[in-house]
């Protein structure tokens, strides 16, 4: 069984995956035949899944061909990463060919005028522990149900939800890789939390549950700034979202590389070595 796929849409495809896979688990891949985004009809994909149990991460893209479902170990998904990204650079059009036989995938040059081009292999990795029925169930269920403390009672929940900064940077690097914008999906403060970038990306983020500082409904710390004589409210009450202090910049600021006016830039003088 085989697929054919842009060498740039593939590295695009398992570079996301990398991101939130374990080292353990690697990256679950296989074609499905379904809609991808307002095209008409159906669409061979390839999908991919990953998870290292914090971050959960979801994606496809247009193929042609087919593949069962396999694992590729992470540590492999990284080598073909970097032997691909040599293979496309500049050639919009380069495609691979990849074939799964017995427990071997080859990942091969589209058919070349010699045919002769570069070639990866490596074995797949163990399917058994795969968690198909968790990863189900986060993402394509019904809304996750609250979570319980270790009495077995309903947790609480609160404003506050707790972030492993790992996690949120994964996220992060995700969407600004794709440029677009990461929505977070929340049923419950200490509940996994749904997400999506794009299109073509959807996933899940785990919060912390170690922090329990005394008040879960805002920050813990002081601040200190100075209090206004005066408050205009008038702006709070009109907020939907985005910036909060009007334009991102003020018509009376200057970019940090032109001088104020009035302020002579004098230029540096070397002595004679």
């Amino acid at each position: 069984m085989a697929i054919t796929i842009g060498t740039k849409v593939l590295v695009d495809l398992l570079t996301d995956l990398v991101a939130t896979a374990g080292e353990v688990r690697g990256v679950h891949l296989r074609t499905v035949l379904g809609p991808d985004g307002d095209e008409p009809g159906d669409t061979t994909l390839l999908v991919g899944t990953s998870t290292n149990g914090a971050v959960l991460g979801h994606t496809w893209s247009q193929c042609s061909g087919q593949l069962p479902p396999m694992i590729w170990p992470t540590v492999n998904c990284r080598v073909l990463i970097g032997a691909l990204k040599g293979l496309a650079k500049g050639d919009k059009a380069h495609a691979v060919d990849v074939a799964l036989e017995g427990d071997t995938v080859t990942v091969v040059e589209a058919a070349t005028l010699f045919d002769d081009g570069a070639r990866v292999e490596f074995q797949v990795g163990d399917l058994e522990p795969w968690p198909t029925d968790r990863v189900w169930r986060i993402l394509d269920g019904a809304p996750l149900p609250t979570p319980r403390d270790d009495r077995g009672l309903d947790m609480p929940s609160t404003p506050r939800s707790t972030w492993a900064p790992s996690s949120l940077t994964t996220l992060a690097q995700i969407a600004t890789r794709r440029k677009e914008s990461l929505h977070l999906f929340q049923t419950h403060s200490n509940q996994i939390h749904r997400a999506q970038i794009g299109d073509r990306w959807v996933g899940a983020i785990a919060p912390l549950t170690a922090w329990n500082h005394d008040d879960p409904d805002k920050p813990n710390t002081d601040v200190h700034l100075e209090r206004p004589d005066e408050l205009d409210l008038r702006w709070l009450a009109g907020y939907s979202g985005g910036v909060f202090v009007g334009e991102t910049t003020f018509p009376d600021e200057k970019p940090a590389d032109e001088p104020l006016p009035g302020l002579a830039v004098v230029p540096e003088v070397r002595g004679e070595e």
